[in-house]
């Protein structure tokens, strides 16, 4: 970058010849001063920026990224009149109440054109029975005269899927929950979905049904992500005292990542797991273990690929099995590699106040809209393509880096934890009832 010339030694040289001189007023001397000393301010502050950008960390500099923050808390007071959520008992922030219907705006926006296609009991019925017959785990929860009824599950499903009546059971806590605390719709008809996977692809069918609620957005499919018990239940237990006695700079500056050898996508992916995140990770730690400490859980034969299994039956692979929350809170560095194991998916991995390294995935959380990538979690590539220059370059930065965990931390806080994913998914089925039409409509 070039420099500015300072204008000083000319401007010094102006005012010492003309006191010399004897042509300058000794009244006009502490305003010329003044003038010398604005313009040598000017002529430092030009000499270079002020903050260093992080070499490295994209094209997203800190401007950038706080100018994205503004306008992301700017567009949320745009909030349209037509269809939104009645008053919050809680005073729910309205860049929540905007994120949540912005997940709606597929529906309400053809719903505010079409008023006749609101959704009705029948629509619900057909819905719920056709997701049945395509052999979908989904339960359907509804509220009438403002009281909350027993879900309606899919017959015989718990055969199929030993953890159906769980996911069910923890679905319902979550509506339950609601209407104790802030309350819900006099009434409400919805479905939501007990699989990991999505299930509804981004298709002009999928948009002529009601939104199904799961807990995760994918790419390229309409579920819509609503935060529930099973990823968000044991957060609410978490202390903040409990991890600030692990002070980020005392860390251990490897990065730690634990989980189980699969991924999170369609059916069969454990045979795949070569191709997912996770392994990707495991084989850097085994390629820089003084950088990267990555291990799989424990793998046994029915949960993981055989291929996987003999590695480990053989010791060609080190697995462990004892992993608790303070491993996570003796590291700078962990790893979102949204496996099934909720210890790997990035809610949890932001309570411990760590730098969390993402790498690309299909999926998202809901809280995810309001964070920006190089101010609250550092991107990857999805293969590791870049994994270890960019880790060696977090490691060697400390003092920047540690920016990205206090901002994280914040972000987390103001939109996760002390009970903010209810306030969302309080906020979204609201939006959502707006989208009905009763008996009484």
């Amino acid at each position: 970058m070039a420099r500015s010339k300072s204008p000083w030694p000319s401007l010094r040289a102006t005012v010492v010849s003309l006191l010399g001189s004897g042509r300058l007023p000794l009244l006009s001397l502490s305003l010329i001063l003044v003038v010398v000393v604005y313009f040598q301010i000017v002529a430092v502050s030009r000499l270079g920026p002020k903050v260093q950008p992080f070499e490295g960390f994209g094209t997203l500099g800190e401007k950038e990224a706080q100018r994205v923050v503004q306008e992301k808390k700017t567009e949320a007071r745009k909030l349209p009149s037509s269809i939104g959520c009645p008053d919050s008992p809680r005073d729910v922030p309205a860049d929540v109440i905007f994120s949540a219907r912005q997940w709606l705006k597929p529906w309400s926006s053809d719903i505010q054109d079409h008023p006749e296609k609101r959704f009705t009991e029948r629509t619900m019925d057909e819905f719920f029975a056709w997701l049945e017959q395509q052999g979908f785990g989904v339960a359907r929860i509804r509220v009438t005269n403002g009281m909350l009824s027993k879900p309606v599950m899919v017959k015989g499903r718990e055969r199929e899927d030993s953890t159906y009546l769980q996911r069910v059971a923890r679905w319902y806590l979550l509506f339950d929950t609601l209407q104790r605390t802030r309350g819900l719709p006099s009434y409400l008809d919805l479905v939501v979905s007990t699989a990991i996977t999505p299930l509804l692809p981004l298709s002009v069918p999928s948009l002529s049904r009601p939104p199904l609620f799961g807990y995760f957005a994918h790419e390229g499919f309409l579920d819509v992500p609503l935060p529930s018990f099973e990823l968000y239940g044991r957060l609410r237990k978490w202390r903040k005292n409990v991890v600030l006695a692990h002070p980020w700079i005392s860390r251990n500056p490897k990065v730690f990542w634990r989980g189980p050898p699969e991924g999170s996508g369609k059916g069969g992916e454990k045979e795949h797991w070569k191709n997912h995140p996770s392994a990707a990770m495991v084989r850097l730690g085994r390629k820089i273990p003084e950088a990267v400490d990555a291990r799989f859980e424990d793998c046994r034969p029915v949960g993981c690929s055989e291929e996987l299994w003999r590695k480990v039956y053989r010791n060609e692979l080190t697995t462990e099995t004892n992993v608790s929350y303070s491993d996570y809170l003796r590291h700078r560095f962990v790893v979102a590699t949204d496996t099934s194991s909720l210890e790997s998916r990035f809610s949890y991995l932001l309570s411990t106040m760590a730098v969390v390294l993402k790498p690309k995935s299909l999926t998202k959380e809901y809280f995810e809209e309001f964070l920006v990538p190089f101010v609250h979690f550092v991107p990857l590539e999805a293969q590791g393509g870049d994994w270890e220059e960019r880790i060696k370059e977090l490691q060697a930065n400390v003092v920047r880096v540690s920016e990205i965990s206090r901002e994280a931390t914040i972000a987390f806080e103001e939109h996760v934890v002390n009970d903010k994913w209810l306030d969302y998914a309080w906020a979204l089925v609201s939006a959502y009832a707006l989208l009905q039409q009763t008996e009484q409509d």
